[in-house]
């Protein structure tokens, strides 16, 4: 099973605990559509921050999940 937060998160912090936790790479993503426009692998904490705070700030406020990828 690959693990994934436990619902969307809503700041670029929250994905950084992810990926702290789990490790890298990541993936965040919408949580609720998009077709896959706006996933963005993340491989280490500048990445995580950068592409977080895109997402969240920019494109899909308050909608996001985070995927560890093996």
């Amino acid at each position: 099973m690959v693990p994934g937060s436990d619902g969307p998160i809503s700041t670029w912090e929250e994905a950084l605990h992810f990926c702290e936790t789990y490790g890298y790479p990541a993936i965040l993503k919408a949580a609720y559509g998009g077709g896959g426009r706006g996933m963005r692998i993340v491989t280490n904490k500048e990445v995580c921050s950068r592409c977080s705070r895109l997402l969240i700030e920019i494109e899909v406020p308050q909608c996001l999940l985070v995927y560890q990828m093996s």
